[in-house]
């Protein structure tokens, strides 16, 4: 019997702990449908699905390395992440420990078909997700432009919100320890001695945690101490308290950016977009991503078979740019108006076969309406009934009806708010968008890759085998060198990169820019191993 986890999260106060439960049933019962056996769970209570900071999401994922489970179990795609870009990013990384996520509401098979309902299933979350934000937003800067509280956790430090108008007061005692964190700094003390002094006395943030060399930063440059009004980067025409004068603030700024070291050009942690998809064609072990850094201090990655790290196959490194570049230019070819047809047709009709939510709701009114005609019949009953002993249990019936209607009623609005009835110009809108996207941008190359590509063979003849989620359709060919694919790219939205990353691939490739008698062997071994067709 495989392991499972599960991993169960609401977002904001439309939902509660009984939105938990719902999830944690649901899931059980597709546990206990397929034979998996469940070992724990991960909450996160009233915690956003748009990012990652979710501290039983990230302890999940810390656990998966240690491969104690085969599985984690969600109630819907939605409830694992709402951004298309960290959710690809987190299965992927799940993938490398033997860990699938399964949807116990959601029809997602372990194929080329649902991969491609998972992807399309995570797009529109996305999309749900950034209209849904938007809403919020837009609630909360009118509110900001009339120099009231936006909700939350929004104020900082030495600010209090009157509940009832939103008006934003001054907290006169936190006020002070606000201007003695300006005045420590002015008079040059250091981040370290300024937290070590706010610990000391035991003082907290406005979000209750202790300090750090982020929420002093955040203190000591946020113009709301000297009544200018900010909201995501722009300036409300209100003006709110003061608790620093203009002189103070206005000093520490100048220090502050005098303090500011050099930007440090560390190295950016690099995607390997084919992670878990791509394939030794030789050997069929895991190509991996890798890196380096030549003398000249120019970078180069590339996939490297997981089987030659152990002398088990001899299969060539190839460049990582070479390869995501021609595989998103094959991806984006599948998308023609034809297929985008087919594939909505064909996603339409498995979405229709499994009407899981929809039936949930359908259960769940079904349930209040039951309850409401039995509650009428009691009401009845309790007019009739002159004997106070049985009056008495009436009463106490109808309060435990009353009761479990809240709970209905609960479970049915989580069910409502989270139920995305897809349509086909649903699905249409998300192919056309994918096929239109910028194939220059990380995150939607990510998605295309995640979405549109089941697997990709390599071997050393430049032979490549690509398989797509899309109808069983592959592309067999030979990969071109860099020449060859500027000229397939050329007039594309690719060619621009391509181009910018090829001039830079080619100085890595070429063997004359180190003499032999600077090149070292283990130098001379990778630079041989990066696969270039000419």
């Amino acid at each position: 019997m495989n392991n499972a986890v599960l991993y169960l999260r609401f977002s904001s106060h439309s939902q509660n702990e009984q939105s938990i439960e719902t999830q944690r049933d649901s899931c059980t019962q597709f546990a206990i449908k397929n034979n998996i056996n469940i070992i724990g769970e991960y909450i996160d209570e009233a915690k956003t699905g748009t990012n990652d900071k979710r501290e039983g999401f990230q302890q999940m994922m810390k656990d998966s390395k240690k491969k104690a489970f085969d599985y984690v179990i969600i109630y819907k795609v939605d409830r694992f992440a709402r951004d298309k870009y960290d959710s690809a990013i987190h299965k992927r990384d799940l993938k490398k420990y033997g860990v699938k996520v399964l949807s116990s509401t959601e029809n997602i098979t372990d194929d080329p078909q649902g991969e491609l309902m998972e992807g399309i299933l995570e797009t529109l979350a996305h999309y749900y997700s950034l209209n849904l934000s938007k809403n919020i937003k837009d609630g909360m800067k009118t509110n900001a432009k009339k120099g009231l509280s936006t909700g939350g956790q929004s104020l900082p430090l030495g600010y209090l919100s009157v509940k009832e108008t939103r008006e934003i007061i001054v907290d006169e005692g936190q006020a002070l320890i606000v201007v003695k964190i300006f005045e420590m700094y002015r008079d040059k003390k250091t981040m370290a001695d300024i937290i070590r002094y706010l610990n000391l006395n035991n003082v907290k943030t406005s979000r209750d945690n202790e300090f750090n060399k982020n929420s002093i930063r955040k203190i000591l440059t946020n113009k709301k101490y000297i009544g200018i009004y900010m909201f995501k980067g722009e300036e409300m025409p209100v003006r709110i308290p003061r608790i620093v004068s203009d002189d103070l603030f206005n000093e520490v700024q100048v220090m502050i950016n005098k303090r500011k070291d050099a930007p440090a050009r560390a190295r950016a942690k690099k995607e390997y977009l084919l992670t878990t998809k791509l394939l030794c064609g030789h050997c069929e072990a895991l190509m991996v991503g890798a890196g380096g850094t030549s003398r000249n201090k120019k970078v180069y990655n590339y996939y490297s078979c997981n089987n030659f790290k152990i002398k088990k196959c001899d299969k060539t490194n190839i460049s990582k740019e070479l390869l995501e570049d021609f595989v998103v230019m094959k991806a984006r070819e599948q998308l023609t108006d034809e297929s985008i047809k087919t594939i909505t047709d064909n996603l339409y009709a498995e979405i229709e076969k499994d009407k899981t939510n929809n039936s949930n709701i359908k259960r769940l009114t079904k349930a209040i309406k039951d309850n409401d005609k039995e509650k009428n019949n009691l009401l009845d009953s309790l007019k009739k009934c002159n004997i106070d002993s049985v009056r008495n249990s009436i009463f106490e019936e109808l309060e435990k009806m009353d009761n479990s209607r809240k709970q209905l009623e609960i479970e049915l609005r989580y069910e409502e708010a989270n139920n995305i009835n897809i349509k086909k110009p649903q699905i249409r809108f998300i192919l056309n968008d994918l096929k239109n996207g910028d194939p220059n941008d990380e995150k939607y190359r990510s998605m295309l890759i995640n979405t549109f590509v089941y697997k990709v063979y390599l071997y050393n003849d430049g032979k490549i085998i690509i398989i797509f989620t899309i109808n069983g359709k592959r592309y067999e060919g030979k990969m071109p060198s860099k020449d060859e694919l500027l000229v397939l790219l050329k007039d594309t939205p690719l060619q621009p990169m391509i181009q910018s990353q090829l001039s830079h691939q080619t100085t890595l490739l070429n063997p004359q820019i180190y003499p032999d008698s600077v090149r070292s062997k283990y130098r001379r071994h990778h630079e041989d191993r990066l696969y270039s067709p000419n």
